[in-house]
């Protein structure tokens, strides 16, 4: 195998990892050659090692049980926990948005590099193939909103992989949140935010511990015990949210929880002068909660949760300080657009599935490799899951219009929309490999509107001009759009 090797059956393991190849003797993901001057992915309980180990050194095994057959041959150091280590010290020099114009943009970062990671997915479609039947790419624009989008191409609805569907839906679903939170509240109730958590390891794969953490969902809310909890506390509905976040310990799924107690139920206080008759100490409401959640984590197979890590409850007015920056719905909706956090020495103690695409974006060849891979057993994990679940009738009780994601990801035509351009399909291939298509909402904008004046202005943007100018393209594509434009305006 040249200078990499892969050892340990390697083509027989290859087969059973889509993505990975041994095309010409070299170790590819994706296409990608992985060369490096350490082991850089996992592959089973193989890894990729760039060279070949020294005479006589020995190395550990990956997995706790080596096959005799296997005895002697040599295995890799590297271990999961290495890679959420080196991705964790790989996100620490990734740049934030200086701007909201930069927040916009990285948005469309974002989906390019999922698409790289997802390749043949429905994500890696998103915005960019043409809907059956289109022949051309509509622009419309807001005049209220100042913003533009694109029309006649499909799109994912996955609020788990596509930073750009993902935004769309995950804004809706938080002004759902909003109103049915303040209608509560207006009707004389209350609402607490819970978040629940389980025992990992980052040997944990990801898509069994989110199967058995669903696995302990319903069994946390199924049976006598649950009713009788409900009943005391008089708990009339509930919107969970599910959030995986990852860190040198691996894998971290947990639930985030409105909880819905009815008007006049006993008031769950949190400030010891504030206890009187009629209320309950937060103590005592978590301390139950952590018990049901408790008994159901074991009875799914994933072990006790400790009690200082297992439960935590705060007041829905004083979320955590976290959740608060934003609100307390954006807590549970906004997972696409949350950056890993910082811990009190400074270093990142977990990131987000979007924080492994920007990896894949701003880190090195080798970081950007390893980020798409653990974005794919996150994306393949998630398949068919749902970003929030209303507890039974709580919709209903307060008129909410019920929408799936994926219909929330195609509508969003605004009252005031005016056509700008039809964008033929060469034009439209040209801004897809020029990765022009923020720039171009963001030339909209600051125009107001003018396509011809964001054309000249995108194409007068420095780098973005040079580019074009080397591309020879200038004349050809562009010219098109201009002209497509004449016709409208």
């Amino acid at each position: 195998m040249n200078e990499q090797k892969l050892y340990s059956a390697a083509p027989a393991c290859a087969q059973k990892h889509p993505g990975f190849s041994i095309p010409n003797g070299d170790i590819s993901y994706q296409g990608e050659i992985l060369s490096t001057t350490r082991p850089t992915c996992l592959l089973g309980r193989y890894a990729i090692l760039s060279t070949p180990p020294p005479p006589g050194e020995v190395f550990q095994a990956v997995a706790p049980a080596v096959a005799d057959s296997d005895r002697g041959v040599p295995e890799a150091k590297i271990t999961r926990q290495g890679l959420f280590t080196s991705l964790v010290a790989a996100y620490a020099s990734v740049p934030k948005p200086a701007d909201a114009k930069g927040a916009r943009l990285e948005r469309w970062a974002l989906q390019a590099a999922a698409r790289r990671a997802l390749p043949g997915s429905r994500t890696a479609k998103c915005l960019r193939v043409r809907q059956k039947g289109a022949d051309k790419v509509a622009v419309n624009y807001s005049p209220s909103r100042n913003r533009s989008s694109f029309k006649n191409l499909q799109t994912c609805g996955s609020v788990w992989r596509c930073s750009c569907c993902g935004g769309k839906i995950s804004e809706h679903r938080r002004s759902e949140l909003v109103r049915l939170v303040a209608a509560h509240r207006a009707a004389g109730g209350q609402v607490l935010f819970a978040t629940r958590t389980i025992p990992h390891h980052f040997n944990d794969k990801l898509g069994p511990l989110w199967a058995a953490m669903s696995k302990a969902e319903a069994k946390y809310k199924a049976g006598a015990p649950w009713k009788r909890l409900a009943r005391r506390y008089q708990i009339i509905g509930s919107v969970r949210a599910l959030e995986v976040t990852c860190g040198v310990h691996g894998w971290h799924p947990h639930i985030h929880e409105l909880i819905f107690l009815a008007p006049g139920a006993p008031r769950v206080v949190f400030h010891y002068p504030a206890f009187l008759p009629g209320t309950v100490l937060w103590e005592a409401f978590a301390d139950d909660i952590y018990g049901r959640w408790a008994s159901a984590a074991a009875r799914a197979g994933l072990g006790q949760p400790s009690r200082a890590h297992g439960v935590d409850v705060r007041d829905g007015q004083y979320a955590a300080e976290y959740a608060s920056k934003w609100g307390l719905t954006h807590e549970l909706t906004k997972a696409n657009s949350k950056r890993g956090k910082k811990s009190e020495g400074g270093t990142t103690s977990g990131l987000t599935p979007f924080d492994l695409l920007r990896v894949a974006v701003h880190g090195s060849a080798t970081e950007a490799a390893t980020a798409r891979m653990m974005f794919a057993e996150y994306a393949h994990a998630s398949q068919g899951k749902r970003q929030l679940v209303f507890s039974t009738g709580l919709r209903k009780l307060y008129a909410l219009e019920e929408m799936d994601d994926e219909e929330i990801a195609a509508n969003g035509v605004e009252p005031d929309w005016v056509r700008l351009a039809m964008v033929p399909d060469k034009a439209w291939r040209f801004l897809l490999r020029k990765e022009l298509r923020g720039p171009l909402h963001e030339a909209i904008a600051e125009a107001k509107g003018n396509w011809a004046m964001a054309i000249e202005a995108l194409i007068e943007s420095g780098p973005v001009c040079l580019e074009l100018l080397r591309a020879g393209e200038i004349d050809g594509p562009v010219s098109w759009l201009t002209e497509e434009a004449s016709a409208l305006q």
